[in-house]
């Protein structure tokens, strides 16, 4: 008989949420493998397994039996454990509990002192009595977001059970939760194969799950889900438009993948394209399908947990997502009816941070400061003009009818308006992002960075402020201290150590002109804080050892647990260890000298 046996051990349930199956199949592997730790069971590779009506976990090779324990135990003090020569309580007591005499006991020197030091042997156990307890214990620490009851008992799990498979191998592992005992008997689709199935080995678990139109290991739920996706969109005139969320949205929500095509109408394609897929995405969870020629074909794939009746299922996600475009449509007409610049009064009545003044006040300083940098940096006029104008219609979509419905398009819809509404396509695309203004403000700073000015405000403010802010927030100020003395001295900057803008990938670097231009007190503070922090003898002895670093840690993107992931290192620990003890110091003494903390 072989040493090892694959162990499974699954729940029925009745349909869980997709964020209940995702958040137990994470924690499942961690629960399974701490237990059978603890257990001195060794064990093979762990899979969790699941759908939303099963949650399992298959673990190959668990050792049949314990090894035999024998381990050195430190008892009492010596002074504490004889009297004139007798033992005391305090012997008999750990003798006892570590099932040897007191005349087996051994005095053992430490740098406490002299203790008493005893041998605790045990002999291993089978592993059929003891992991009925382990998986009755795994079940119960499975966690949910929000777990119920049901019938008359206390227990509480994401939603009422039904069934328990707990196989060691080829034996059932009597296992009893919540009034249900543990057996061999596991259940089919719930349409395709409802009836229920014997299982006769742990490891026949993945193959008879899948004979009844059960995928139960999500990577191959994905893949058949994608696969079949293509093939509908190549059946439907067109091609699959990828989302890697969708996939997972619709993971957790059948056994088995069915797609079905469905359409909604070409009247509806007068609605901007991201609109339509944002209906599709956020109420319905169907993925859309673009033609050979880029545009949007009016037609949608849903993925089902049935092929029974597919028509009927059709008709009714055709009613609906026709509801749901029409209430779309509704929404469009309206906001486009009413011109962008009349709704910049209306973000007075939006309050951005209750010390930062509303969303019209972050909107007008989107506007100076996209004025004031363009002159700064000497870019085109027209560049400059365009990113004004369109930053005086920034923000004006979020009183729109479209935005409060799906706030994720914000930008996006007020770009679509203004264009509707014969707006200059280049003021009307400044006022989404920026893009093309930012991206010449970047060239010109040479940081080979896009960003927006618009993200600014609420970090900026916190200093202005004296709002709490984090470290995060004070270690981007000093390197926005940094850029802004390199770009204003015509030059980037250089000091004790190199900074590259490069290496940091901030997305601040534009908010630096506010603080310089609005906020200049604090940045005069900061300054001669970052300052402090060059003459720091301490920081200049820490940089003198380098080593030659190609990118100084601090704009390498370094983070305080990759520093400690280095010292924990094997290989070169005088080096590599060193090095992320260093960037940790010189962290720490940064963050001491731009709170003001260092003396």
């Amino acid at each position: 008989m072989s040493d090892t046996r694959d162990l499974l051990l699954e729940i029925g349930c009745e349909e869980l949420p997709a964020s209940f199956v995702e958040a137990a199949l994470r924690a499942l592997p961690e629960l399974v493998h701490k237990k059978l730790t603890e257990l001195r069971l060794a064990h093979g590779s762990i899979r969790a397994l699941g759908t939303p009506r099963r949650l399992a976990v298959l673990v190959t090779h668990v050792a049949e039996r314990q090894p035999d324990l024998e381990e050195d135990v430190t008892g009492p003090p010596t002074k504490a454990a004889f009297k004139d020569g007798v033992p005391t309580k305090a012997a008999e007591a750990f003798a006892s509990k570590i099932g040897c005499s007191v005349a087996d006991l051994r005095r053992v020197e430490t740098p406490k002192g002299e203790y008493l030091v005893g041998t605790r042997r045990e002999a291993g156990q089978a592993a059929t009595n003891l992991l009925a307890d382990a998986l009755a214990s795994i079940i119960t620490a499975i966690p949910f977001r929000k777990s119920m009851r049901w019938g008359t008992g206390e227990f509480a799990f994401g939603r009422p059970m039904h069934w328990i498979v707990a196989l060691f191998g080829e034996d059932i592992v009597p296992v009893e939760v919540a009034g249900i005992t543990s057996g061999r008997t596991s259940r089919g689709h719930r349409f395709l194969a409802p009836e229920t199935i014997s299982l006769a080995r742990a490891d026949a678990y993945v193959d008879t799950l899948r004979a009844a139109h059960v995928l139960v290991d999500p990577s191959e739920r994905a893949r058949v889900m994608h696969e079949r996706l293509l093939e509908a969109a190549k059946a439907a005139g067109g091609s699959l438009i990828e989302d890697e969320f969708l996939i997972g949205e619709n993971l957790s929500l059948v056994e088995e993948p069915h797609v079905i095509i469905g359409g909604y109408g070409d009247e509806f394609l007068e609605l901007p394209e991201r609109v339509i897929l944002a209906v599709a995405k956020g109420h319905q969870r169907y993925f859309g399908v673009r033609g050979a020629d880029g545009a949007l074909l009016p037609k949608y794939l849903s993925v089902v947990n049935t092929a029974l009746v597919p028509e009927n299922i059709r008709r009714g996600n055709d009613r609906v997502m026709r509801a749901r475009l029409s209430d779309a449509r509704f929404f469009y007409r309206e906001d486009v009816a009413v011109p962008m610049a009349d709704r910049r009064t209306k973000l007075g009545g939006i309050v951005f941070q209750k010390r930062l003044g509303t969303m019209l006040g972050k909107a007008s300083r989107i506007e100076r400061l996209a004025r004031e940098l363009g002159l700064l940096l000497s870019l085109p006029e027209a560049t400059v003009m365009a990113a004004a104008s369109g930053a005086h219609l920034a923000k004006c979509d979020l009183v729109s009818l479209m935005v409060g419905e799906f706030p994720e398009l914000e930008g996006e819809m007020g770009r679509a308006y203004a264009l509707k509404q014969g707006v200059n396509p280049e003021v009307a695309h400044e006022s989404m992002a920026g893009l093309s203004f930012f991206h010449a403000v970047a060239q010109a700073m040479e940081s080979g960075k896009l960003f927006h000015i618009d993200l600014n405000a609420q970090r900026i403010g916190r200093y202005d402020q004296d709002l709490r802010f984090g470290s995060e927030d004070v270690r981007q100020a000093f390197l926005l201290v940094r850029l802004l003395e390199g770009t204003m001295g015509g030059e980037r900057y250089r000091g004790p150590r190199h900074f590259d803008a490069h290496a940091y990938r901030t997305e601040d670097e534009a908010g630096v002109w506010e603080f310089a231009k609005g906020c200049m007190r604090t940045y005069k503070i900061l300054a001669a804080r970052a300052a402090a922090f060059d003459r720091d003898p301490e920081v200049l002895d820490i940089l003198s050892g380098q080593e030659n670093w190609e990118v100084d840690p601090l704009t390498a993107g370094y983070t305080r647990e990759k520093a400690q992931r280095l010292r924990s290192l094997p290989l070169d620990p005088d080096g590599l260890a060193r090095r992320g003890l260093r960037y940790e110091r010189l962290d720490q003494v940064m963050m001491e000298h731009l709170l003001g903390v260092r003396h």
